[in-house]
């Protein structure tokens, strides 16, 4: 068969619709194609081999299916092209046998282009996997909250009960009523608590470009009598300015409330540059936490010393701003010496 541009064979394929139709030789060279991309025109692809557009990865199964389609079998197949404008492209590949007095003489290829199919794809498995882990951390957060808000509530049905069984003893029923309203305000604490950590998310404000120097400058005039030192040079960083002044005051406070009672508070503040991200350190040499408590201190309502004033949420917060800003906290610590705090910022943000 001679496959000229005259031929009657190219009246097999249809110039029309959002495919690619090329007819290929045993080669995989192009003897037809319906049309290119905009940069492309018919004599830059035409008697060129179709396998220097496709991805190395994908080469050997489209050479297996053109020997299979000569073969007169019909194959399809998903694969890749590279172009260095236009990046990898994913193609629906249908290859068809074109047959000439019973004999196999040329394939027919037609190609869909499913990128954006591809890519909503995998980006709703991301969004399922990022729904599952949310679900997670849900079950967890409630799980957490139950376990925490039953303690106080417990508190008042015990001193109610006990309170109905003196009614007579006004004494006795002012104590245990007092015991409750205790409680009360305790729960009243952590569902205050528990809004401003939802609010973090569903009511953060607006992420735009602010001199870090102006937030811990003051910051700083809030804690007057503490050794608070800061860097020389502090860059401009993409954030939510009020949850981030957040930050660092709660970890300031932090260091303060769990200071050595044997020397006087000191705290220091650092900020390294990295590639594509700010690393900020709040150190102090206060208590320090127990290796055993140091995954624990962000979860709600925890307090690694249970009579100290506060409800717990500090850290929590701390932990869920940094993570609506894309990145993470932790902390470096040890018993008796002191805390260094960390969390990294994202250069860029996010809008």
């Amino acid at each position: 068969m001679n496959l000229s541009s005259d031929s009657p064979v190219w009246k097999y394929l249809v110039d029309q619709g959002n495919y690619f139709h090329l007819i290929l030789d045993r080669d995989a060279m192009i003897k037809y194609i319906n049309k290119t991309w905009p940069k492309y025109t018919q004599e830059d692809v035409l008697d060129k081999c179709l396998w220097d557009w496709v991805s190395p990865e994908y080469l050997g199964v489209c050479k297996m299916s053109l020997q299979e389609v000569f073969l007169g079998v019909p194959q399809e197949t998903q694969i890749t092209l590279t172009d260095i404008d236009y990046g990898v492209l994913w193609f629906q590949m249908s290859f068809l046998p074109i047959r000439e007095n019973g004999q196999v003489v040329a394939s027919s290829l037609i190609m869909k282009d499913i990128t954006t199919s591809v890519f909503t794809q995998h980006n709703l498995g991301t969004t399922m996997e990022n729904l599952r882990s949310s679900n997670k951390r849900l079950d967890d957060f409630v799980s957490e909250v139950s376990h925490d808000l039953r303690s106080p509530l417990r508190i008042i049905g015990t001193y109610l009960d006990m309170a109905l069984r003196f009614p007579s003893d006004p004494e006795k029923v002012t104590r245990y009523v007092g015991k409750c309203l205790q409680a009360y305000q305790s729960v009243d604490g952590m569902l205050q608590s528990l809004r401003d950590l939802t609010q973090i998310v569903t009511r953060g404000g607006k992420f735009q470009k602010v001199p870090l120097g102006t937030i811990l400058t003051q910051i700083s005039e809030v804690f007057p009598t503490v050794d608070l030192t800061l860097p020389e040079q502090l860059p401009e960083v993409w954030c939510d300015p009020h949850q981030i002044t957040r930050v660092f005051q709660n970890l300031i406070e932090n260091a303060v409330k769990y200071a050595h009672p044997d020397r006087p508070i000191k705290i220091v503040l650092g900020c390294i540059g990295r590639s594509e991200s700010w690393y900020f350190t709040i150190q102090d040499n206060g208590l320090g936490i127990p290796q055993e408590s140091q995954k624990k201190i962000y979860q709600v309502f925890y307090q690694e010393n249970p009579n100290s004033q506060g409800m717990g949420v500090g850290l929590s917060i701390c932990s869920k701003i940094v993570e609506r800003h894309g990145n993470t906290i932790g902390v470096d610590s040890v018993l008796g010496k002191g805390s260094n705090f960390w969390f990294i910022l994202p250069k860029k943000g996010i809008q």
